[in-house]
């Protein structure tokens, strides 16, 4: 079994988004390096918190020490794709 046939639903929803497209959602889970949003118009993923995945440098223009410096657990929060690989988002609100 290949790893999109795990959750068609989930990828043919990635595959339908656009670079730059804006989604809102709820940031469902911050670990040390990144942050997780489930996303209000998404599916859920199958084993992570969110579908959006932030990194910290996406998190803010200034230099943070930890994703809590800028983000709370259950937040909302507003993202845009980065681009049409639809692995990387952008808190649009940085």
């Amino acid at each position: 079994m290949d790893w999109q046939s795990e959750s068609p639903e989930l990828w043919a929803f990635l595959e339908s988004l656009h670079g730059g497209d804006i989604l809102s959602g709820t940031v469902a889970a911050i670990e040390r390096f990144e942050v997780f949003v489930a996303l209000d118009d998404g599916p859920a993923h199958p084993t992570l918190s969110g579908v959006g995945f932030i990194v910290i440098p996406e998190l803010s223009w200034r230099h943070i020490d930890a994703p809590t410096d800028v983000v709370r657990w259950g937040s909302a929060s507003r993202v845009s794709s980065s681009s049409s690989t639809p692995t990387t988002w952008r808190r649009g609100s940085r």
